[in-house]
């Protein structure tokens, strides 16, 4: 399956790298550039207090228009850069069959 994650933050990235791990094709689709290109340079290196490893082969792009066509888009960005994130990726989610939206809610 061809997945792009919008946001490649700590919980995009961990899904991001869990998903390619189990053989999915995934894409991270991000502003920030250094931690793109470091994933592309790399490998996306995952530590847990059980397991470290890096996970080569996950694609990277700034913008949607690099990705073309994919079977799922999940949207893991903070809640203030969701409206934002959804007009620059717009073309992309009007030709994807399949959205995920997931947000972290804190109430204090």
């Amino acid at each position: 399956m061809k997945i792009a994650i919008l946001g490649a933050g700590a919980i995009g990235s961990l899904l991001g790298g869990l998903l390619a791990e189990d053989g999915n094709e995934v894409w991270l689709i991000d502003i920030w550039k250094e931690h793109l290109e470091r994933i592309t340079r790399e490998g996306l290196r995952i530590e847990s207090s059980w397991r470290k490893r890096v996970i080569k082969g996950i694609q990277t792009a700034e913008s949607a228009g690099e990705v073309g066509k994919v079977d799922l888009v999940i949207l893991l960005v903070k809640s203030y850069a969701t409206e934002q994130a959804l007009i620059k990726n717009l073309d992309l989610l009007k030709k994807t069959p399949a959205f995920l939206r997931c947000k972290r809610v804190l109430e204090i």
